[in-house]
């Protein structure tokens, strides 16, 4: 009686083990999947579908419409197949995560004299470099390959995110700020700019945009505003741009171009962006925190359609012009 008491004891307690570690497994793949689709803004649109189809499977079911479930079910049935394919690079990305943990990272660490060695190696280039007077970018990668940085990001528009060590820098959670929007000046692609800028109402961002036009690609500076205590949160933005290429900044190595890359602000509160034209010169801009204030936390948003465009334009003509009365 004993040993069978002890043989079930034994059986009872590995069901409990497969179970839990059942359970965990399939809650690690479910969490993991939960952030690639909540960190990225289409692979969320294309979830929303897929779900969507689920919901119509199960309320034809109810409903008894068997033709309509019938379609359904071939659907469902293709569904793991296509999902697949569908989340295809985010899958891809998912694998290369998981071989770059510390544990498969262990097994090709530097020793020491191979560290060494390296560090050896760049001092001497250095020095050849130098003494021909030739310029060079040298770039070390750390565990993180420089690859992920620039991988980085959903392609929907400038994001917001915070990591915890910023020599391991991991983005667990993307918020996108300045989104990509058709017909305006961020219709092909938008990228952040100069340090954002702390003022009472709020961070204000210096950000370039990119739009397709007859004469080629237009790259132009904007501006937006962000909450204080939570800089995800986009409080304004002002339509139009603030700087376009004028003059002779359309001409140049990459012409119709402006972008910047700093800013600074001085004990007056004067403003001082710095930014390019056409990748063949270097300005600077002035202006005041005052005055970028009123553009960025006065200036309409884009209504998103020209007739409204033209209208919000001729209003703000009209106001300009009693002002000068």
């Amino acid at each position: 009686m004993s040993d069978y008491t002890l043989n079930l004891s034994i059986l009872t307690l590995r069901t409990v083990l497969q179970a839990a570690a059942d359970i965990f497994i399939i809650w690690l793949i479910l969490y993991y999947v939960l952030r690639i689709v909540r960190n990225n803004s289409r692979t969320i649109q294309i979830f929303k579908g897929i779900m969507m189809f689920v919901l119509f499977d199960v309320c034809a079911g109810f409903l008894g419409l068997k033709t309509v479930k019938y379609f359904a079910d071939i659907f469902l049935n293709w569904g793991i197949l296509a999902i697949f394919i569908i989340f295809q690079p985010e899958f891809r990305t998912l694998l290369e995560k998981i071989g770059k943990t510390n544990f498969f990272a262990s097994l090709h660490a530097l020793s020491g004299n191979e560290k060494e060695n390296i560090v050896d190696q760049i001092v001497s280039a250095t020095m050849l470099l130098s003494s021909d007077q030739t310029g060079a970018l040298i770039s070390i990668e750390r565990s993180n390959s420089l690859d992920d940085f620039i991988e980085t990001g959903s392609g929907g528009g400038i994001g917001f995110g915070l990591c915890d060590d910023i020599t391991h820098a991991v983005i667990d959670e993307e918020k996108m700020t300045s989104l990509r929007k058709y017909h305006t000046i961020t219709e092909a692609k938008n990228g952040a700019g100069a340090t954002p800028i702390k003022t009472d109402k709020g961070w204000i961002h210096i950000a370039h945009g990119v739009r397709n036009t007859a004469a080629g690609l237009r790259y132009v500076i904007y501006a937006f505003a962000t909450d204080l205590k939570d800089p995800s949160k986009v409080i304004s933005e002002p339509s139009g741009l603030l700087i376009g290429p004028r003059g002779e900044e359309r001409v140049g190595d990459v012409s119709n171009v402006v972008f910047t890359n700093g800013a600074i602000v001085n004990e007056k509160n004067e403003v001082f962006l710095y930014y390019a034209s056409s990748d063949t010169r270097m300005h600077v801009a002035t202006t005041t925190i005052d005055k970028l204030k009123d553009y960025v936390f006065n200036t309409p948003s884009d209504p998103g359609r020209s007739v409204e465009c033209v209208a919000q334009r001729y209003e703000l003509i009209r106001k300009n012009m009693e002002l000068l009365k």
